[in-house]
């Protein structure tokens, strides 16, 4: 729990010129997430993985990416809710 606590403020501190678009995209994302449901990032982290968010996004970036914050999230959330 405390490692990835670490791993995700080590993300914050990368330079993000050494992430791809989707990579930041993702980030961008799940810190949105975690906002807006009010949980910890372990617990948003944990969500992401277990209904397999990370794999969505990343397959549906090309049409993901341009849409609004608020869609996208909406659409994180259906995920989550429906398993």
């Amino acid at each position: 729990m405390r490692n990835l606590q670490i791993l995700l403020k080590c993300l914050i501190l990368i330079d993000m010129n050494t992430l791809d678009e989707k990579q930041i995209f993702i980030i961008f994302v799940l810190e949105a997430y975690k906002k807006l449901e009010e949980v910890s990032a372990l617990k948003a982290f944990s969500d992401f993985k277990e209904n397999k968010v990370f794999s969505f996004l990343e397959d549906s970036y090309d049409v993901l990416h341009t849409q609004s914050l608020d869609y996208v999230v909406s659409e994180v959330r259906l995920l989550i809710s429906k398993k």
